[in-house]
């Protein structure tokens, strides 16, 4: 088959896995630059009309200087992540100055992992040894006399729904793969994937690992502090 028929094809995927039903975006390989990425925070895909964007104007800390985005804070729930390895993304209030970053365990407060951080410095993305599933940790910021300024609490999936998870994502992958689609696409589906889930973090790592993003993804990226921040 050739490239330009591959352009034409649309790319679906519906597949039952464990009572579950994967949806994938109806896209084009033409469309690859123009993916709407932003449409992500409009999107409905779960079966219960039940999934919303993340909420606008949620800051924290003691003198609400920190805007968490992933994980987020949640309301009614602490969040939960699938990646072990998760991406963690803040605002701060201008002049705030940040001096580091914690990950501690949920019940004895150990430091799992700590990093310098400077005030520009608002993404992260941890590279200790896997979170173990089902944990509960904290990500902790501090200003540069370590004083915390702002804990949030965030919850692993456990270790089934963790593999579900990541078999429905190798499924996704290996369809799109097959069908010529670009690694933006794929990361494009797998987000929308989570979308369904609520699972914003892992939304927002989906976007942030592809190489480079197009305008679109980029733009994404840039609004993405709006949506979780303004407000």
């Amino acid at each position: 088959m050739t490239k330009d028929k591959l352009g034409l094809l649309s790319i679906t995927l519906t597949s039952c896995l464990v009572g579950y039903q994967l949806f994938l975006p109806k896209i084009t390989l033409a469309q690859a630059q123009s993916l709407p990425w932003s449409e992500l925070y409009q999107t409905d895909l779960s079966s219960d009309n039940t999934t919303e964007p993340p909420a606008r104007g949620r800051t924290g800390g003691s003198r609400g200087s920190v805007c968490p985005i992933s994980p987020a804070y949640n309301p009614l729930a602490i969040p939960l992540v699938w990646s072990n390895r998760p991406l963690f993304m803040w605002q701060v209030k201008e002049g705030e100055q940040i001096g580091k970053f914690e990950l501690w365990q949920h019940v004895t407060q150990d430091v799992v992992w700590s990093k310098p951080v400077s005030s520009s410095e608002t993404t992260l993305l941890y590279d200790g040894e896997a979170l173990q599933s089902g944990e509960r940790y904290y990500w902790v910021l501090f200003n540069e006399n370590s004083v915390p300024l702002y804990r949030l609490a965030f919850q692993m999936v456990d270790r089934q729904t963790r593999d579900r998870i990541s078999s429905e994502l190798m499924t996704i992958e290996a369809q799109l793969q097959e069908e010529g689609a670009s690694a933006e696409a794929i990361a494009y589906a797998k987000a929308e994937y989570f979308v369904t889930r609520q699972m914003w973090a892992d939304v927002l790592q989906q976007a942030y690992n592809v190489e480079n993003p197009s305008i679109a993804l980029t733009d994404f990226l840039e609004i993405t502090r709006q949506q979780f921040c303004s407000g």
